[in-house]
């Protein structure tokens, strides 16, 4: 019995010394290896300039010609500084003049550019004597965002009892945003069906133009707004609305005010075209020519005149 207890309690001490040596590791991972826990989370926006941290935990205090420090995307090398000097052999195109180093190892990215997204690695080694060890890793996730333009409504047609066409616009952003559209008026946002959202991506920049196009019937006047909504950039949402007004049916009076005004001016129409039509010289010369006899014709009627007058006598 007394050895079963002794063996109980060794077992119990070995669980415990396996459980501390896993705290340890578990806290050394966390707290002197940052490179092994999550990515550092950096937002940039465009054509801005970006930090990437390599300084958490560990700092540069000591003259950088102790330490080799390399910048690395995937396989792609943005910096190496080798014993204080820095290196350009192996550095990609894309990073030329771009890039620049803290004294804490940080890194600056100047231009910040969409292609830049993605997850960057810092490796440090600190020199001891005649050797680099200690190898020190940290990862950066950058995002890289860009606010869209204030959007734009163009309003198709409103007309009473037929649908409504509204198109917004906004430009330059960066990744894709949401547009949503509200009923001002009614103070309600409206149903998601009535719209239909595209992007078009620039193939230089890589930002997107978005527009929304949104078809509903109306029966009412109300103000319709569209919010241009981004994740990363929430401050940089905005709004704008118009009025529409749906044209009412005229009364009677208006009907008969109007149908006597066209037939009034159509009145005038045709007596200023018969009176110009009479006066013409083309009207005067044929009166003219109507009231006119040629000599000869003259000379034979005062002969048949006077041969009357002598048979008469």
């Amino acid at each position: 019995m007394e050895m079963q207890f002794l063996g109980g309690r060794r077992q119990l001490r070995q669980a415990l010394r396996i459980l501390g040596w896993m705290l340890a590791i578990i806290v050394w991972r966390n707290c002197f290896v940052p490179g092994l826990a999550s990515p550092v989370p950096i937002w940039a926006v465009i054509n801005s300039t970006a930090e990437l941290p390599c300084s958490h935990n560990i700092g540069c205090v000591e003259s950088l010609v102790n330490f080799r420090v390399y910048w690395q995307k995937n396989k792609t090398v943005l910096f190496e500084l080798n014993e204080g000097k820095i290196e350009l052999k192996h550095q990609n195109k894309a990073y030329v003049n771009r890039t620049t180093l803290h004294s804490n190892c940080s890194l600056l990215l100047f231009a910040i550019q969409v292609s830049d997204e993605g997850t960057y690695d810092c490796y440090l080694l600190k020199r001891e004597g005649n050797e680099y060890k200690s190898p020190l890793h940290l990862s950066v996730a950058l995002t890289v965002t860009a606010p869209f333009s204030q959007p734009i409504i163009l309003k198709e047609s409103s007309a009473k009892g037929t649908t409504v066409n509204l198109t917004c616009l906004s430009y330059g952003g960066y990744p894709k945003a949401t547009i949503v559209w509200y009923n001002v008026t009614g103070n309600a946002t409206l149903n998601s069906s009535f719209s239909s959202t595209s992007f078009i991506q620039d193939p230089e920049t890589q930002t997107y133009n978005m527009s929304s196009h949104l078809v509903m019937e109306i029966t009412a006047p109300f103000s319709v707004a569209c919010s241009v909504q981004s994740t990363y950039l929430p401050e940089r949402n905005s709004t704008i609305w118009i009025e529409i007004l749906p044209p009412q049916t005229p009364d009677l009076k208006d009907i008969i005010s109007i149908v006597v005004g066209i037939a009034s001016s159509v009145m005038i129409i045709v007596a200023t075209f018969m009176v110009v039509k009479n006066c013409s010289p083309c009207s005067k010369e044929k009166k003219l020519k109507n009231s006119y006899s040629p000599p000869e014709e003259q000379r034979t009627a005062v002969h048949h005149e006077e041969t009357n007058l002598d048979t008469r006598l």
